[in-house]
């Protein structure tokens, strides 16, 4: 039987068809750094990739995916770890993300449910193991490079950034697990139609909505919402916000607003 580690596994006990954990984790770190690339961020995605699933390199982990029920952090050791290869802000953000990559984002001093108690309290097996197979790079002289849009407030960029830097880390790990686990879906994507295309379908299935809805206050307000939207899309790229009531239908304006602000601009993707 295949000694060595690995991230997932088939009912197949000889193991020869399981994924390494390894692949695994250069996999992710690849993709993860190619999603972030679009904000100048794809070293620390790709540290973040490549010590997600650490905790997965225990025994203990190990004979999880054999069967046994064992209950295995494997989260929290990628996010401990961060501090070896990363200064002392990267290494926060990556406490995030990591930590959170299964759970969702946590708050820091939630008592017993926040990320600094796990971070400090957490019993964790053995993973030390993750040092004879992986080679991570020291990334500490990198600085994320941020767009401050408000220097009274530095704040919400860097949860913003966090935010983006976990959606690669989550989408990387969910598309990689989902090549191996379930391959006849994972060649259905990336075969989407273009921005101009979607934008064209938008805005005939909007025509159709907005023709055949009645005239009364709601509607109208909501009408002009939308076409407040589509005239700020024609805006440079920057930050915005819309602030607007329940019911007053947020989802198809900003998705009009999404669409058009790519095509005027020209960009790859948009941040909603």
């Amino acid at each position: 039987m295949p000694e060595g580690y690995y991230a997932h596994s088939t009912e197949n006990p000889s193991k020869n068809d399981w994924q390494p954990l390894k692949t695994h984790l250069i996999n992710v770190a690849d993709l993860a750094s190619g999603f972030a690339a679009g904000f100048n961020g794809e070293k620390i995605a790709y540290t973040a990739g490549i010590l997600h699933d650490l905790g997965k390199y225990s025994h203990e982990f190990q004979q999880r995916l054999e069967g046994k029920k064992i209950r295995a952090d494997h989260s929290t050791a990628g996010a401990r770890e961060a501090e070896q290869y990363c200064n002392s802000l990267q290494a926060q953000i990556l406490h995030y993300i990591i930590a959170g990559h299964h759970t969702g984002l946590l708050k820091y001093g939630s008592s017993n449910s926040g990320l600094e108690h796990r971070l400090i309290y957490s019993k964790l097996f053995d993973y030390s193991a993750y040092k004879n197979e992986l080679k991570i790079e020291n990334i500490s002289g990198e600085m994320p490079v941020l767009k401050i849009y408000d220097m009274k407030n530095p704040g919400f960029p860097f949860s913003f950034y966090i935010r983006m830097l976990y959606s690669c880390l989550v989408d990387s790990d969910f598309l990689d697990t989902e090549s191996f686990m379930n391959p006849d879906n994972s060649l259905l994507r990336g075969d989407y139609d273009s921005f101009d295309e979607l934008c064209l379908k938008f805005e005939k299935h909007m025509d159709v909505i907005r023709k055949g809805s009645e005239s009364n206050s709601i509607n109208d307000r909501r009408n002009e919402i939308y076409d407040q939207c589509c005239r700020m899309a024609e805006s440079d790229p920057g930050l915005f916000t819309l602030t607007v009531p329940t019911g007053g239908g947020k989802t198809l304006p900003s998705m009009a607003f999404a669409l058009k602000h790519l095509k005027k601009n020209n960009l790859k993707k948009s941040f909603m």
